[in-house]
């Protein structure tokens, strides 16, 4: 080949470098358009948004920085962060004839050992036996995040149980 057809691919190549690092830098690939869409959509705005955000491998280029912040503010330390994986609506199976296990959980991080589910509620009142599926599905820190911190409508259900579950807000944690 040419060595002027070499030198000009080289140069190509370190400028696709330089514009890449400077798109991972400014987290320029994140278009905040393309995920929004309903102000009151758990599923295709809120939950997703969030989800894009805690993702270590999401557009924002910032690997787990936010999803850090996350874990510190929500005070999980028992999940490796470079490690996690995000899900939006992570399918668990059909729900069973008794209501306590299967469907989908709004958001889950794993890293391969330990899991948080969140329970996403903006507006939507809570499907049955809803936490107590999630709980079921696997061992993990359950999170049921609503506008105020409101409690579930399963309380006494799940206290009987002994589930532990964290209450958050958007009013408080995820704004913060």
């Amino acid at each position: 080949m040419d060595k002027k057809i070499i030198n000009l691919l080289t140069q190509i190549t370190d400028i696709t470098r330089s514009y890449d690092r400077l798109k991972k830098l400014t987290g320029e690939r994140l278009n905040l358009f393309s995920l929004l869409r309903s102000d009151s959509d758990e599923v295709h705005l809120h939950s997703k948004f969030i989800a894009e955000l805690l993702n270590p491998s999401g557009k924002h280029d910032q690997g787990p920085l936010f999803l850090d912040l996350f874990f510190e503010i929500f005070e999980i330390t028992d999940i490796n962060s470079s490690k996690s994986k995000v899900f939006v609506e992570y399918y668990t199976g059909v729900i069973s004839n008794d209501g306590k296990r299967g469907g989908n959980i709004d958001i889950l991080i794993d890293d391969g050992i330990n899991c948080v589910k969140i329970e996403n509620k903006i507006y939507a009142g809570e499907q049955h036996n809803q936490l107590l599926r999630y709980h079921n599905f696997r061992s993990g820190r359950l999170v049921f995040l609503t506008l105020y911190g409101k409690t579930s409508d399963m309380e006494s259900t799940l206290s009987n149980l002994n589930i532990e579950y964290d209450k958050r807000s958007y009013k408080e944690d995820i704004i913060n």
